[in-house]
């Protein structure tokens, strides 16, 4: 059988050399002059067997033949045949490698090369002749046949005709949809107008149907609440509950700071009013607040709209403060809001950040449960009578058996204590429980002495009975 000649081709050549010229001329010529011909094709040979190195390298022989078949149509395409290439590996122990790859996987991959060659080459390999052919072909893979896509039962939601098909069946006519032409929708680009009948139909599908939140992190219109009772309904799910505004106590859970309001409903309405500068604000029954963020949220009958906010706190593990900010949930139904007709004015937003995942966006609430934090509380305590929050000088004193006020010294009298005096005590109970809460053993004993010495302070200038 004729020998099969194999040479570099000059793309090849002029590759290895285009990479390696720089390297070349500084290693082997000291007068920086080009190579000899003779000099370039050692060079090529060892460029080709690192080349090759590195693909051995990356394999093991239990790697699958397609990749092998890499290294094997590498050295072929570099003009040298695979068993002579393997003879002239200065790598002896990367030779063996290969040679044994080929020894146990000979049928499993194609050669350009002569085969009475191979059959010689593993005949003193194994003392075995392979069956061989000149060109050895792989079984063929039978294309798989494609596994059907599943039916994706959501998709008749982006159907304008199967919407249209759930609102004729759920109290809408052709002429009411139509009647939704003209009018403005928040998800349609900013309030832009609904100009045809299918754009029409897609928005009153949008504010109608409902479907509760499952994935948390793929929300949409669909799974927003449509009715304010919906919306009860949904906060419930995520901590809220309704605030008795007559249990003095639960108002003071979800407004540790009123800022000097009393802690009733009236003084609740007063202090927001003055975060809002409104001269006046009326609550319904309905204010619901999650005690683990201290956010209220609530239904304004006056404007037809639901407010939502974080009330003011200080955790005391942190330090960190928040900040009455009044932010807008929705105005319900979300089909023909109060302002101006607009559909689906919902803030989506505002909706995570404060009911669904509040921990990403808000600061978190945290109880006392230390010395340093209980501190904090005595001084919010000792804060009714004294400037500073506790730490200056009294804003009473004792003098002839009377109480006087040191900046306008007027007389502190029973009368004008009896007020101050009830709220003052809800705080040092809500303190002492507190204590009762965090301490033990003898720290809970000194916690206790600290404020049986804070009530004889609060005693002694009518502030405690």
């Amino acid at each position: 059988m004729k020998k099969l000649i194999y040479k570099i081709s000059e793309e090849e050549k002029n590759r290895i050399l285009g990479l390696h010229r720089k390297q070349v001329i500084i290693e082997r010529s000291q007068n920086k002059k080009l190579l000899s011909e003779s000099e370039i094709k050692i060079l090529l040979r060892e460029q080709q067997e690192k080349e090759v190195e590195v693909l051995l390298n990356s394999l093991s022989e239990n790697d699958p033949p397609e990749k092998w078949q890499q290294i094997i149509d590498k050295v072929e395409d570099l003009g040298e045949d695979v068993v002579t290439f393997i003879k002239k590996m200065k790598n002896k122990q990367l030779g063996k490698k290969f040679g044994n790859f080929l020894k146990n996987n000979f049928n499993r991959v194609k050669f350009k090369q002569a085969g009475d060659k191979i059959v010689s080459f593993f005949n003193k390999l194994t003392g075995k002749k392979p069956q061989v052919t000149t060109t050895v072909t792989s079984t063929p893979i039978p294309t798989p046949t494609p596994t059907p896509e599943p039916e994706d039962l959501n998709a008749w939601k982006n159907d304008t005709e199967k919407q249209k098909e759930y609102l004729l069946k759920n109290g809408y006519t052709e002429d009411s949809l139509n009647s939704f032409i003209g009018k403005k929708s928040d998800s349609y680009g900013s309030r832009k107008i609904i100009e045809t009948i299918d754009r029409a139909i897609d928005q009153v599908f949008m504010a109608t149907y409902y479907e509760p939140i499952t994935n948390t992190e793929d929300i949409s219109l669909l799974n927003m609440p449509k009715t304010l009772d919906q919306y009860y309904d949904v906060i419930k799910t995520y901590g809220f509950k309704i605030i008795n505004f007559n249990d003095i106590n639960q108002i003071k859970n979800f407004f540790p700071k009123l800022n000097g309001y009393d802690p009733s409903k009236d003084g609740i309405q007063k202090y927001i009013a003055s975060k809002t500068r409104g001269n006046a604000y009326t609550l319904d029954d309905n204010v619901y607040g999650n005690p683990k963020t201290k956010v209220i949220t609530w239904y304004e009958d006056t404007n037809k709209v639901v407010r939502i906010s974080q009330t003011e706190f200080t955790n005391n593990k942190t330090d960190q403060s928040t900040k009455f900010t009044l932010d807008f949930i929705a105005n319900f139904p979300l089909i023909g809001s109060y302002y101006n007709g607009v559909m689906n004015n919902i803030s989506i937003a505002n909706f995570e950040k404060y009911i669904i995942t509040p921990d990403s966006y808000l600061v978190q609430f945290e109880e006392y449960e230390d010395e340093e934090s209980i501190q904090k509380l005595f001084d919010f305590v000792r804060s009714w009578w004294a400037k500073d929050d506790g730490k200056g000088k009294s804003r009473y004193y004792n003098s002839n058996g009377k109480v006087y006020d040191v900046d306008t010294n007027v007389e502190f009298t029973d009368a004008r204590s009896v007020m101050p005096r009830q709220a003052a005590k809800t705080d040092f109970d809500n303190l002492e429980n507190k204590i009762n809460q965090f301490f033990k053993d003898e720290e809970l004993v000194t916690q206790l002495k600290k404020l049986e010495d804070l009530k004889n302070e609060a005693r002694n200038i009518k502030w405690y009975e």
